[in-house]
Formats: C-alpha cells, sequence, structure tokens
C-alpha cells in the first residue's frame, strides 16, 4: 500500500489499535461524479488483526454524512467475509472497483 499511497500515515493508541489514513481517487469508470478532493479511508486495525477484522471508514467532503453511513455499513459486510487474512488491499480494491455501487447505497 505505501507504493500506491505515499501519503499514508499511521498512529497506534495505548490500546494497540492501529489507525491508517490514505486519500484515493475513485477509478471506477461507472462512477460518473467529479471529487474536489478525492474520498479520505480510515483503516483501524484492532490487536489481534488479522483474526479479528478491519474497519474502515470512508469520508469526503463531496458526499453527506448518510452517504459515508451506508458506505461505512457495505464496506464492514466486506471486510467481515475477509476476516481472519490480511485484508487491507482488498478492501481498498474493493471500495475502488465499486465505489458507484457503494455511492448509490
Amino acid at each position: 500500500l505505501l507504493r500506491r499511497f505515499p501519503s499514508l500515515s499511521q498512529e497506534t493508541d495505548a490500546a494497540g489499535v492501529r489507525a491508517i489514513s490514505l486519500s484515493l481517487k475513485p477509478t471506477d469508470p461507472d462512477f460518473k461524479y467529479e471529487l474536489s478532493e478525492g474520498v479520505s479511508l480510515l483503516f483501524k486495525l484492532p490487536p489481534n488483526y488479522p483474526a479479528e477484522c478491519a474497519s474502515l471508514h470512508v469520508s469526503s467532503q463531496d458526499f453527506s454524512g448518510a452517504v459515508c453511513a451506508a458506505m461505512d455499513k457495505a464496506i464492514a459486510k466486506e471486510a467481515k467475509a475477509l476476516e481472519g487474512r490480511p485484508a487491507m488491499r482488498d478492501l481498498v480494491r474493493f471500495v475502488d472497483n465499486n465505489f458507484a455501487l457503494l455511492h448509490e447505497r
């Protein structure tokens, strides 16, 4: 991920939860909207990741809170399906490849 997202940043809190943030410009050809800034993705990896699934929150100044919440819910379902194995790259790919579908939910 560092190669594709050089601006990736990460922190670990006192509980051992690692937060990783990055910015994504959607490449889904079905997504027809122009975004002013792209989309921010915030991963939260529990201390026992990948045994426990990661969470991923989407935010963008171009989307309402309701759109971001609906996207988060769909992504959480995909993350749960990937539980038990490293899934960060797969989740980024899922978001990027399904951006139009996620946005319409």
